[in-house]
C-alpha cells in the first residue's frame, strides 16, 4: 500500500504502515501492513471473497493551515491540482471544491469539530477486488491511499515532510500593554522577516488564564492588517487555550502587524501576559506556511495587566 498523493521529497513510493487488509469470506482472513507497506493474507477457504483496505489515525500532522491556503488557491484559479489533489480537496462530498472545502479543513486544524467533512479520512483505490476463488499465490495487489484534506502532498508514515530548518529571520513581536480590570485588550501581533517570503497560511496557540482574561466574541482582527487579505478561524471554546488558524490565496507581501487579539480583563485581578521559554517556530520554506509553536501564558500581578515585554525574556 502506498501513498497515492506524494509531491516533492521523498520522491515516491512512499509506502504506508498500519493499514488493515480483509477479505471477507468462509473464513474471513486479514492483514495489516508493515513499514514497507507490505500485507500478506493467508488462510483462504474455497469459495469468493471480497478485499478491502481501511486506516484509522496516522494523519502525523500532515493537515495543516496550508492545505486549506491551497485550496483557496485554486479556487481562485492561481493554481493547478492533480487527480489526487482534486480527490482529497472534496471534503464536503458536494461534489465540487469550493472555498467551503478550505473551511472545513481549517476547522479540522483548529479542532473545532464537526463540521470538518471527510478530512483526515483515509481513502483507497481500488475501493475493494473481488475473487471467485483463491486457489494459490496472488501478487501485486496493490493499493493507493489518499490522505482526505491533505492537498500539499507532505504525508509520510513517520510524520509530515520537515521544514527546511528554522527561519531565523522572522520574528514576531507584540507590545507592553497596560489596563483596567473591565476593559478591552486590543493585542497587535507584528511580525518582520515576513515579505515576500510566499506564506499563505499561518497557525499557533495562544494560552492564558481563563480567570483573569477572556477572549471576545470576534477575538481574531486582519482587517487593516497584513493578513487583511487572508481568512480566519478560531478556537476558543477550551478555557485557556485559544487555537488560531489563518489561511488565504494571496501571499503576505509586507512586514507589520499580522493580526490583532481582542481580550476583556475579567475577575478582581490583573495580569501579565509573558512569553514561555518554551519557544520554537519554524517555517516550511518549500510549502508557504510559517508555524508557530510558541506558547503564551499569563500569570497574576497586583495592580495591572501587562502584556508582555518582548525586551525582558521573560
Amino acid at each position: 500500500v502506498t501513498y497515492g498523493n506524494a509531491i516533492g521529497d521523498p520522491a515516491p513510493p512512499r509506502p504506508v504502515s498500519s493499514v488493515l487488509v480483509s477479505a471477507s469470506g468462509s473464513p474471513n482472513v486479514s492483514d495489516t501492513t508493515d513499514s514497507a507497506g507490505e500485507y500478506l493474507l493467508t488462510g483462504f477457504g474455497s469459495g469468493a471473497y471480497a478485499a478491502s483496505s481501511s486506516k484509522s489515525g496516522g494523519q502525523n500532522g500532515a493537515i495543516t493551515s496550508f492545505d486549506a491556503a491551497r485550496i483557496a488557491q485554486y479556487v481562485a484559479s492561481n493554481i493547478t491540482f492533480t487527480a489526487a489533489q482534486q480527490t482529497v480537496a472534496e471534503v464536503s462530498g458536494n461534489g465540487d471544491i469550493s472555498s467551503f472545502d478550505a473551511a472545513l479543513i481549517a476547522r479540522y486544524v483548529a479542532t473545532l469539530g464537526s463540521p470538518t467533512g471527510s478530512t483526515g479520512n483515509w481513502l483507497f483505490s481500488p475501493s475493494f477486488r473481488a475473487y471467485p476463488s483463491v486457489s494459490g499465490n496472488i501478487a501485486g495487489e496493490d493499493y493507493s491511499a489518499l490522505l482526505m484534506g491533505e492537498v500539499s502532498g507532505n504525508w509520510t508514515d513517520g510524520g509530515s515532510r520537515p521544514a527546511a530548518g528554522p527561519e531565523r529571520g522572522v520574528s514576531v513581536t507584540l507590545p507592553r500593554l497596560v489596563t483596567k480590570t473591565g476593559s478591552e485588550i486590543v493585542i497587535p501581533v507584528s511580525v518582520q522577516g515576513a515579505k515576500n517570503k510566499g506564506i499563505i497560511a499561518y497557525e499557533f496557540d495562544l494560552r492564558y488564564d481563563p480567570t483573569v482574561i477572556q477572549p471576545q466574541t470576534d477575538l481574531v482582527d486582519l482587517s487593516g492588517t497584513i493578513s487583511s487579505g487572508l481568512m480566519a478561524v478560531a478556537n476558543p471554546y477550551e478555557p485557556g487555550l485559544l487555537r488560531v488558524v489563518v489561511y488565504g490565496p494571496i501571499p503576505i507581501d509586507e512586514n507589520g502587524v499580522l493580526l490583532n487579539l481582542r481580550f476583556t480583563t475579567v475577575g478582581g485581578c490583573v495580569t501579565s501576559l509573558v512569553r514561555s521559554n518554551n519557544v520554537q517556530r519554524r517555517r516550511a520554506r518549500r510549502h508557504g506556511i510559517w508555524r508557530k509553536n510558541r506558547d503564551y501564558l499569563l500569570k497574576r500581578e497586583r495592580g495591572q495587566a501587562r502584556l508582555p515585554d518582548c525586551s525582558r525574556g521573560t
